[in-house]
């Protein structure tokens, strides 16, 4: 019994320190406004891709979200890399959150980043 509860406290804290030493990601992204051809819009002449390049170091997942998506209506993902369309009736001021995950998903880091369609 008494080998047992030893493999049972080692495997416990090999899983407890390896948990541990996941590293904090770093969140980040770059960003890019497109004008896009009006007849992919809506015959809209103002519509815009908003194209997100993730440039996290550290992360295994990631949730992007905008501070108003409602009015888009599809205003967040998991994708790695991400492009939102901005009709030209919605152009402004936004700011895009991503957050980025660890592989254990236990830690993570947020980054932030206003940006303007008009």
């Amino acid at each position: 019994m008494r080998i047992r509860n030893s493999s049972i406290l080692i495997t416990g804290t090999f899983l407890f320190l390896f948990a541990s030493c996941q590293k904090t990601p770093q969140a980040s992204f770059t960003y890019e406004i497109a004008p896009v051809d009006s007849a992919q819009c809506n015959n809209d002449p103002k519509c815009k891709d908003v194209i997100f390049t993730n440039t996290s170091i550290d992360a295994h997942s990631y949730g992007w979200a905008i501070d108003v998506y409602y009015q888009f209506g599809y205003g967040r993902s998991t994708e790695k890399d991400w492009t939102m369309r901005v009709p030209g009736s919605l152009e402004g001021i936004y700011t895009m959150r991503l957050v980025a995950y660890s592989k254990n998903g236990k830690k993570e880091d947020s980054f932030y980043e206003t940006f303007d369609t008009r």
